[in-house]
C-alpha cells in the first residue's frame, strides 16, 4: 500500500513539472511571437492548475507521512516531493512575472536584446529540465552539473543586466522597458536557483548526502579516485580545443582536468571568446599552446582527442603513456569569412556541436569510474 502511494505521489508531481514546462515553453514561444493568448493562457489558467495540484501533493504528502510513517529513502522522497511541489509553484509564480514584463513590451517595435533574453530563457528552461529528470531517473552525475549551470546562468543574466544599462544611461527612454527586461532577466535566474534546490535535493534522495550552497563544487578529488587527464588538440589551439578544454574542465571538475595544445601554436580567437562568454564561461585568460610545449611537461594523459579534420589529426605527434585515443571531426570556424553576426552564429553551431562531444565523453568516463 506504502509503494502505491508513493507512485501516486510521484505521477501527481510529474503532472506538475509537467504544466510547469508547459508555460515555459510558451514564454519562449510569446518571445518570439509576441502571443497575446499565450500570455494570458499562463496567467490566467495555466498558474491556477499548478496551484492545484500543489494542495493535492500536499494532502498525500500528509496522508502517506500520517498513515504509512515511511523510513529511509521512502521517508527522504516523501519530504522531498513535499519541497519540490513548492518549487514548482514558485517557478510558475516566477512564470507569471515573466509574463507580465512580456506583455508590457509587446507594443515596442523591437524588444531590447532579444537575442540574449532568447538564450538566458532556453539556457534556464534546459536547467529546469534536467533538474527534472535528474530527479526521476535519480541520476546523480546530472544533478551535479544542474549545480554548475547556475553559475552559467548568472553570468549570462549579468550580461543582459550590463547591456540594458548601459542602454538606459545612453538613452533615458528606454529606462521603463530596460527595468522590464530586468525583471525579466531576474526572474530567469531565480528559476535556475530553484532548479538547482531541486537537483540538490536529488543527491540527497539517492545517496543520503547534503550538498547544499555548493560546497561539492569545491571539493577536492578523493584519494582513492585517480584524477583523469584529458589533452585535446587542434591545427592551432584557437578554437575547437579551447573550447573543449573549457567544457571539459567546467563539467568535469573534480574528477577530470583539461588542456589543450595545437600542432602549431596560434592565438585565442576573439569570437572562441565571445561566443563560449554566451554560454558564461569566461575563456579569455586561456592561452594557445603547441602540443610540443605540452610534450615537454611531465603531464600523463588518459585521452588524448583530436578535434580537427581527419587529414591533419594524422599530424599529430605520439603522445606517450597508455592513453585512449579519440577523433571529433569538427570544421575549423576560423577559416569563415563573413560579418559579426554571421560569425558568431557559426561559431555557436560549432560550440555546441563540441559541448556535446564533449558532454558524452565526461558521462563515458563516469561510466568507467562506475564499473
Amino acid at each position: 500500500m506504502l509503494e502505491e502511494k508513493l507512485i501516486e505521489l510521484r505521477q501527481t508531481l510529474f503532472l506538475q513539472s509537467a504544466q510547469v514546462e508547459n508555460m515555459f515553453s510558451k514564454i519562449i514561444r510569446s518571445l518570439k511571437s509576441r502571443s497575446q493568448e499565450l500570455i494570458n493562457e499562463i496567467i490566467e489558467i495555466d498558474e491556477q492548475a499548478v496551484n492545484k495540484l500543489e494542495l493535492k501533493i500536499d494532502e498525500l504528502c500528509i496522508q502517506l507521512l500520517a498513515l504509512y510513517h515511511p523510513e529511509a529513502k521512502d521517508l527522504r522522497l516523501t519530504t522531498m516531493i513535499s519541497k519540490m511541489t513548492s518549487d514548482l509553484e514558485r517557478i510558475a509564480d516566477c512564470l507569471v512575472n515573466i509574463a507580465e514584463s512580456l506583455q508590457s513590451l509587446f507594443d515596442k517595435p523591437n524588444i531590447l536584446h532579444i537575442s540574449e533574453l532568447e538564450n538566458l530563457s532556453l539556457k534556464t528552461l534546459q536547467m529546469f529540465n534536467s533538474s527534472i529528470a535528474s530527479f526521476i531517473e535519480e541520476d546523480v552525475a546530472l544533478a551535479l552539473s544542474v549545480c554548475r549551470e547556475d553559475e552559467v546562468i548568472d553570468s549570462l543574466r549579468d550580461l543582459v543586466w550590463e547591456k540594458i544599462i548601459k542602454d538606459m544611461h545612453e538613452n533615458p527612454d528606454s529606462i521603463k522597458d530596460g527595468l522590464a527586461i530586468i525583471r525579466l532577466a531576474n526572474n530567469l535566474e531565480k528559476i535556475a536557483d530553484i532548479s538547482t534546490n531541486i537537483a540538490e535535493e536529488t543527491v540527497y534522495l539517492v545517496e543520503g548526502t547534503t550538498i547544499k550552497h555548493h560546497s561539492h563544487l569545491q571539493a577536492n578529488t578523493p584519494n582513492n579516485q585517480k584524477t583523469i587527464n584529458i589533452l585535446f588538440v587542434c591545427i592551432h589551439n584557437s578554437c575547437r580545443s579551447q573550447m573543449a578544454e573549457a567544457f571539459a574542465n567546467y563539467y568535469g571538475r573534480p574528477f577530470v582536468q583539461a588542456w589543450s595544445a595545437g600542432i602549431e601554436k596560434g592565438s585565442l580567437n576573439p569570437y572562441a571568446v565571445e561566443s563560449m562568454r554566451e554560454v558564461g564561461i569566461d575563456i579569455s585568460n586561456q592561452r594557445a599552446k603547441s602540443i610540443a610545449e605540452i610534450l615537454t611537461s611531465d603531464l600523463k594523459f588518459d585521452y588524448l582527442v583530436t578535434v580537427c579534420d581527419a587529414a591533419n589529426s594524422q599530424r599529430c605527434p605520439v603522445v606517450p603513456g597508455q592513453l585512449k585515443r579519440l577523433h571529433w571531426d569538427i570544421r575549423d570556424p576560423a577559416t569563415l569569412t563573413g560579418d559579426k553576426d554571421y560569425l558568431l552564429k557559426e561559431f555557436a553551431l560549432i560550440r555546441d556541436q563540441i559541448k556535446e562531444r564533449v558532454l558524452n565523453l565526461l558521462a563515458e568516463i563516469r561510466a568507467t569510474k562506475k564499473a
